[in-house]
């Protein structure tokens, strides 16, 4: 194709040149030397047309150029050789710019598919990444539940460790308290009776209950009846008083007996219970 773009460009010059030539001629037509020229430059756009006529169609190429033409003649076939080649050479243009233009749209296509391979590799990439956080994630989580029951195994095995210390420090503290409940007991069973102050009998027949004198004696009613009815006794008053002041102390004396007996008893009560743990 540079090869014929380059030839056309010489052939198209050398036309150039010729029919330059021609139209000196022609203007000096009536000159001397013209007849000798005319046949030379016949000659020579003859030999031009037989060179552009292969890059012509192959119609025109097949016709066959004769020397006798006239010069007129040979030049009108040059002008339409010269045009075919023009136009076959903008058709060429033409086409190599639609070449150019269909090369250009694949070369973007291609460029095209191969970014949008290249995207493809990389969402296919990161989606493997994706998957393998994924994976990891769930191996954590795995691994943290695992983790978890094994914690809650743990605790329940503590737990149950723990009940059955105690259940075997409650069942060993149980036969001690036992054998401290049955020592009690027995304890209890083996003191001796408690002796309690027998109380002083009092005659059903005369119920008669005791008074109070002036001097805070407590007498019976009877004896206080008696003394009443008799007339009292012509004793000097230092007599008297000795006699309340020895009935005092007599009387404080044998009370004294009964109120120690019932305190022996109290405290023989006291003594015969005892402390007994019931836990």
């Amino acid at each position: 194709l540079n090869e014929v773009r380059r030839e056309v460009e010489l052939s198209r010059k050398r036309s150039i040149k010729l029919k330059a030539q021609v139209d000196k001629l022609q203007e000096s037509k009536g000159g001397q030397g013209w007849s000798q020229h005319r046949e030379r430059v016949t000659e020579e756009v003859l030999s031009i047309l037989r060179l552009l006529s292969p890059l012509t169609d192959k119609s025109n190429s097949s016709q066959s150029f004769r020397a006798d033409d006239c010069l007129d003649i040979t030049l009108a076939q040059l002008q339409s050789v010269a045009r075919q080649l023009a136009i076959s050479h903008t058709e060429q243009t033409r086409k190599g710019e639609a070449d150019s233009a269909i090369l250009q749209q694949a070369l973007r296509d291609r460029d095209d598919a191969i970014e949008k391979k290249a995207m493809e590799a990389e969402l296919l990439r990161s989606k493997t990444e994706m998957m393998s956080l994924n994976n990891q994630l769930l191996e954590a989580v795995q691994k943290r539940l695992e983790l978890s029951l094994e914690l809650e195994a743990w605790k329940e095995d503590v737990q149950t460790i723990v009940q059955q210390n105690l259940q075997s420090q409650q069942q060993g503290e149980q036969p001690q308290k036992k054998t401290f409940r049955s020592l009690g007991i027995l304890r209890r069973y083996n003191r001796p009776p408690i002796q309690r102050p027998t109380k002083p009998t009092i005659n059903s027949s005369s119920p008669t209950s005791p008074t109070v004198n002036p001097s805070q004696i407590f007498v019976p009613r009877a004896a206080a009846a008696a003394a009443s009815a008799s007339p009292p006794p012509t004793t000097p008053p230092s007599s008297s008083g000795q006699r309340t002041w020895r009935d005092r102390l007599r009387r404080g004396k044998t009370s004294r007996p009964g109120e120690e007996s019932a305190g022996q008893g109290s405290e023989q009560d006291l003594e015969g219970f005892h402390n007994v743990s019931l836990d």
